[in-house]
């Protein structure tokens, strides 16, 4: 029970982690040169999260959101423990289970984040195998394929096409950005699909597999789901529901 861990999740939820040296008040990412000072409490603003629009100029009487009461807290958790049959149970804001991240705001970000940590290093480790040129673009492509590919999209059939494999791709052919190389000739010489067309080939697989299904899940009207659903041809064979 102890190492028991608890997930409160709802809209709004999200703890804000700062990246950066020099995090944004509001949003905690990382400042560049496009931001603007608070007066009071003289934190810098993305000019996103300012709510300003057109140029920005320096303004000696701005005040943020943040200072305003306004922006969303920066830890949105109501509380930090639960008791649950005499045990303290920690409440926490992200949560591991089955190599998915479950966030307590919810969404898919940490979920990205964190696959395409594990696919980093799943390349990094195949790296003597992946840019060796004693060995041909069609072996990259298998090794690639089944170990990186396969771990940065676990699990990514509710993601939105966020994940990007570019640096890997151009790494593994040994082009350079000063090369000016269109990603369309690196696909073509590994065989390699655009990650964003593999996307949607899994969101479509996953989606006739629901509507497939003889459980609940299939039941939701098609309306619910903001677009008018497709037809799905298929049915049950020997070895379960497919598209």
């Amino acid at each position: 029970m102890k190492k028991t861990k608890f997930l409160i999740s709802d809209v709004g939820l999200n703890l804000l982690q700062d990246s950066g040296e020099f995090p944004c008040a509001i949003c905690r990412s990382g400042m560049g040169v496009n931001s603007i000072e608070c007066s009071q409490r003289k934190l810098w603003v993305h000019k996103k999260c300012s709510g300003l629009t057109g140029r920005l100029v320096a303004d000696p009487e701005f005040v943020c959101q943040r200072c305003r009461g306004v922006a969303c807290p920066i830890d949105g958790q109501p509380v930090t423990h639960v008791d649950v049959d005499g045990t303290q149970l920690d409440v926490e804001a992200t949560f591991c289970y089955l190599g998915d991240m479950f966030s307590a705001g919810g969404g898919c970000d940490h979920a990205i984040a964190a696959r395409c940590c594990a696919a980093w290093g799943e390349f990094r480790k195949l790296l003597p195998i992946l840019t060796s040129k004693h060995i041909s673009f069609k072996i990259h492509n298998k090794v690639f394929t089944a170990c990186v590919w396969s771990t940065m999209l676990h699990g990514s059939e509710t993601w939105a096409p966020n994940a990007s494999d570019r640096a890997m791709i151009r790494w593994i052919c040994g082009a350079k950005l000063k090369d000016k190389i269109s990603f369309a000739v690196l696909h073509q010489k590994l065989d390699l699909d655009e990650i964003t067309a593999v996307l949607r080939t899994r969101r479509l697989r996953w989606y006739g597999h629901v509507q497939c299904a003889t459980s609940c899940i299939n039941s939701i009207p098609s309306h619910d789901w903001g677009f008018q659903a497709p037809e799905i041809v298929g049915g049950q064979g020997r070895r379960g529901p497919h598209a």
